[in-house]
């Protein structure tokens, strides 16, 4: 088994009294501890993946938070003068990527900090060889992803009914072209949703991951559910630990999707709390346990996808 990169702190703080407020200090405590400050790793191009499966608004806890996108907007042109793109970027499943950034508020980020809205869908990729695949040898992913100097997922913790949880690893599936995969992805359902999601996880991996804990989704389908508020972020330079922390505040087991325990053989990042650094808030005070489907839902919904 490889050795699990010792990079594992994740800072977890409530968003109070503002989101920017709240980031800023996140970034401070990763830095505190030993961490990379956001202007040693930013570079020349940066490529931010929120979670936009779905025409749905800002707060709904279906799409990444447009205010926490907008706060790490702002620190990267505080703290990185030296950047010359910030791109914001996704492949939803069955709609136009536009649609999204507009019922999501994020429109107005071009207008205001220069930023580039893309859809992950349309843009050119390259093939990428896929270390220790087990569905997928090759994939091809959007050049805007493999040229970042610094790829970051934004994404909301949910649970639904299509696949227990979503956190990071899980956030990639929109990385690869639905115009090469099948909408939404269907090639991708057929061959197993966590051997797949570990696969695109190998051939593009996060440099930074943020929980937009503000709102997050409980029992969605996975498009629409029931909101938790949270009022928490969680960051941190080890997209699987963030993964992790981001379970525990659910309540769910890491475990459970099968994609992390993947990552975790890979040496890619840790399985549980006591494998990472957690600094901050405390968890316990901001955790709650999320509604999760049954098996056999869960089951059907595994048969229904696989059969498209």
């Amino acid at each position: 088994m490889s050795t699990v990169s010792s990079d594992t702190t994740v800072a977890l703080v409530q968003t109070e009294p503002d989101v920017s407020t709240a980031l800023r200090r996140a970034f401070d405590l990763l830095a505190a501890d030993g961490g990379p400050t956001l202007a040693e790793r930013a570079g020349r191009l940066v490529t931010i993946k929120p979670n936009l499966t779905a025409p749905r608004e800002s707060g709904s806890g279906i799409v990444s938070d447009v205010a926490v996108v907008e706060a790490l907007i702002q620190k990267l042109r505080a703290d990185a003068p030296d950047i010359e793109r910030i791109v914001v970027a996704d492949g939803p499943g069955m709609v136009d990527a536009s649609r999204c950034f507009t019922a999501a508020g994020y429109d107005g980020l071009a207008d205001d900090y220069g930023v580039e809205l893309l859809d992950l869908n349309l843009e050119p990729t390259r093939t990428v060889e896929v270390p220790d695949w087990l569905r997928y040898p090759t994939l091809e992913i959007p050049n805007v992803v493999l040229d970042a100097d610094l790829f970051v997922s934004i994404t909301p913790v949910k649970t639904h009914t299509d696949g227990l949880y979503t956190v990071h690893a899980k956030n990639m599936f929109g990385v690869p072209p639905n115009r090469l995969y099948g909408r939404p992805r269907r090639a991708f359902h057929r061959a197993g949703v966590p051997e797949v999601v570990y696969d695109i996880c190998r051939a593009a991996p996060i440099d930074l991951a943020i929980i937009d804990g503000l709102v997050g989704l409980q029992l969605g389908d996975p498009i629409d559910g029931e909101p938790v508020k949270q009022g928490v972020l969680a960051v941190g330079w080890n997209a699987q630990a963030v993964d992790v922390v981001g379970c525990a505040l659910m309540g769910v087991d890491p475990i459970d999707t099968r994609y992390l325990a993947y990552l975790r053989a890979a040496g890619v990042g840790p399985i549980s709390l006591d494998e990472l650094h957690l600094v901050g808030d405390p968890l316990q005070e901001l955790a709650q346990r999320f509604a999760t489907p049954d098996a056999a839902t869960l089951a059907a919904n595994s048969q229904r996808t696989s059969a498209h």
